[in-house]
């Protein structure tokens, strides 16, 4: 579970996140590779895998979407969306990712809710831990 429970900055909340969103990716992209039998994940944006479609005999699905794919529990209560093509999550993308996250029990309620609950607190942590990549 991500959060720590004590007094924890906003920015330290971002990080923990934004790391939690890369792990999840990681693992999103390496069970699609096993799942669908290919070499990248990427592949999954063929053709003839393009649209919705259950995993195995799981409550997990895929949906892939313009450039990118949404993993998902079908009661959407978990998963995370990206783009192959960028890097770093949206601010919208990464929200959402912690809105399901936050459901699931991935997230710890008492760190994460109070910072979901409010979308400017929430943009301004998340701008201040890109912020200090670049420092």
């Amino acid at each position: 579970m991500v959060g720590t429970g004590t007094d924890i900055t906003d920015e330290v909340l971002a990080r923990e996140l934004f790391a939690f969103w890369h792990a999840t990716r990681a693992w999103a992209e390496a069970m699609l590779v096993e799942v669908l039998g290919v070499k990248e994940p990427v592949e999954v944006l063929g053709a003839e895998r393009r649209g919705r479609f259950r995993i195995g005999h799981t409550n997990w699905y895929y949906r892939t979407h313009g450039l990118g794919v949404d993993v998902g529990k079908e009661d959407e209560s978990d998963g995370i969306d990206f783009d192959f093509d960028k890097p770093q999550p949206d601010l919208w993308r990464l929200r959402i990712f912690a809105e399901k996250q936050l459901v699931a029990g991935n997230l710890r309620a008492m760190d994460y809710e109070p910072l979901l609950r409010d979308e400017g607190r929430f943009e301004v942590a998340v701008a201040a831990f890109l912020e200090s990549l670049s420092n």
